[in-house]
């Protein structure tokens, strides 16, 4: 039988190149997770806030309340000192001015920079996987893991400080579990801790405390404490978050008296309602309650019990420091708990990894516990097999339809610029005042007396001065139709001239459970839709 000829032979495709082929899809999968109809979707109103505070700092550099004609003061001005913003964390705005800078100040480009984070934070994850060089098994199940967590993708695809606080988090957990013994990477963490403080202080301490008992529990008999770390890590958390807490900071503002307002009793509710809602948000497969234990008692993987301490300490800092008051709300702030994504990530691949490895069906068991919920657990609630991925993977195809694009079309369609617009209720006028800036927005401040507010017109303060417009959204009618009838006189009265006919809440945020992958049609029933009024003369 003759050779066959080098050409005509079939390649052979070695197990590290098998990896990298892998990687590289995985990579060119998330960034079409990331990006595909990243601005289809108006800003909600928390990503409104980050894109107004960046307004600001394009017109004067700082996170100026004052932008033209209009006032940026949510929660009746909870947020500011001095007609500025002191209390949000700054580098998410400063992130989306500079985008709006080198682009157009729209939600695709308020959305860029987080989204670029997430596209680099995959590849450091993956980059992680390619220097540890694990077998194919683990680096399949981290693909089945990445792909199904929906929440992953969803928090970078928002203009807030979710990107850069999870970039920053997973950066830092890089440089400490692989380049620790390097003084640069000391400096690295302190760093990349430094910006993670200005993107939200209380997900910084969360990242340090994991790091402080990971190394205490599990790094301190290979790795000696130095001195030399303290000055290291330090220097660069002094030099930029000292000066930024003159300027930044949540005690110099009203916000301060929250933290007194959450007793022992509640931060116990809130520890209870966080390891709760870590499940029902979906970071991880409630599947790993029993899935990690075992694999740790089958293999004996120190990884697993490092991930798994790292997600008690997240859970713990997080309920002691949180100010979340629980007597306004039956669900705990998941946002406060991303860094539980990429933990939840790490324990899905070491607890299934090996199954993947050894077993030809492991990669089945895998697919079904992430990708299902059955995994979730919820299978037992909805009584039905479901997909979360599919959901949102349809949803990308065919983005949902959400009430602030209509609205904001109307606005500018028919308010004359500088007329005054009242919304109810009141977060839902942020998005608002991004997209249709053209009216002045009425009604945000309370209490005249304060010094800061002396400047400032009578239509900021509520019932000082009648607005011309009024729009309502959904169940709101009900308590603002007795105002509008008790702000009518001899001289005008309020008609409505119309209304919008969407469903009324923005059901497109990142949390899971207030969430709907597709568009909720009105069915006619009443306080389902937008309601617009217009103060005419009689």
């Amino acid at each position: 039988m003759s050779k066959k000829s080098p050409s005509s032979r079939t390649p052979v495709v070695r197990s590290g190149q098998k990896t990298l082929y892998f990687l590289g899809a995985l990579l060119a999968a998330s960034a079409c997770l990331l990006f595909v109809h990243l601005g289809s979707y108006s800003l909600w109103d928390d990503e409104a806030e980050t894109a107004l505070g960046a307004r600001g700092i394009l017109k004067t550099g700082d996170t100026t309340a004052l932008l033209d004609h209009n006032l940026h003061a949510r929660r009746a001005g909870i947020t500011l000192r001095n007609l500025h913003d002191r209390l949000t964390p700054p580098l998410a705005s400063y992130l989306t001015a500079l985008s709006f800078s080198v682009g157009q100040q729209d939600a695709w480009f308020a959305r860029l920079p987080f989204a670029l984070c997430g596209l680099g934070t995959v590849a450091l994850m993956l980059y992680f996987l390619w220097e540890k060089t694990p077998s194919f098994g683990f680096v399949l199940t981290f693909g089945i893991a990445l792909l199904s967590q929906v929440s992953f993708f969803l928090y970078f695809r928002q203009d807030r400080y979710y990107g850069t606080s999870l970039f920053l988090a997973v950066a830092i957990f890089y440089l400490y579990l692989t380049r620790w013994d390097k003084p640069w990477a000391r400096f690295g963490v302190g760093f990349l801790a430094a910006l993670l403080f200005l993107s939200h202080p209380l997900i910084c301490v969360q990242v340090g405390l994991i790091l402080v008992v990971d190394w205490l529990v599990f790094g301190r008999p290979s790795v000696p404490f130095e001195f030399r770390w303290l000055w290291e890590v330090g220097l660069p958390l002094v030099l930029l978050v000292g000066p930024s807490l003159f300027v930044w900071n949540p005690f110099l503002t009203k916000s301060s008296g929250y933290l007194g307002e959450v007793s022992l009793a509640d931060r116990w509710t809130l520890f209870c309602w966080n390891l709760r809602d870590l499940f029902t948000a979906e970071f991880m497969p409630s599947a790993l309650l029993v899935l990690a234990p075992v694999a740790f008692l089958l293999w004996r993987n120190r990884w697993i019990l490092r991930a798994g301490l790292a997600l008690f300490v997240l859970l713990l800092v997080t309920s002691l420091l949180s100010y979340q008051r629980v007597q306004i709300t039956d669900v705990a702030d998941v946002r406060y708990l991303i860094v539980a994504i990429p933990i939840g990530l790490a324990l899905s691949t070491l607890s299934l990894g090996v199954w993947v490895g050894k077993y030809s069906w492991g990669w089945v068991l895998s697919l079904v516990l992430l990708g299902t919920n059955l995994g979730s657990g919820k299978i037992f609630m909805e009584r039905r097999p479901a997909s979360l991925p599919l959901l949102w993977w349809a949803e990308l195809a065919s983005p949902m339809e959400e009430p602030y694009s209509p609205v904001a079309e109307w606005v500018r369609k028919n308010i004359p610029p500088r007329s005054t617009v009242w919304v109810e209720p009141d977060y839902m006028m942020y998005p608002l005042m991004f997209h249709a800036p053209e009216p002045v927005y009425a009604w945000q401040l309370e209490d005249p007396k304060d010094p800061q507010w002396a400047d400032l017109s009578p239509i900021h303060f509520k019932g000082r001065e009648r607005p011309e417009y009024v729009i309502v959204f959904g169940p709101s009618i009900s308590n603002v139709l007795p105002v509008l009838q008790q702000m009518n006189d001899a001289h005008s009265t309020y008609h409505q001239i119309g209304q919008i006919n969407c469903f009324w809440k923005d059901l497109y945020r990142p949390e899971i459970f207030w969430r709907s992958f597709r568009t909720i049609q009105s069915t006619g029933q009443p306080n389902e839709n937008v309601y617009l009024f217009q103060r005419k003369s009689t």
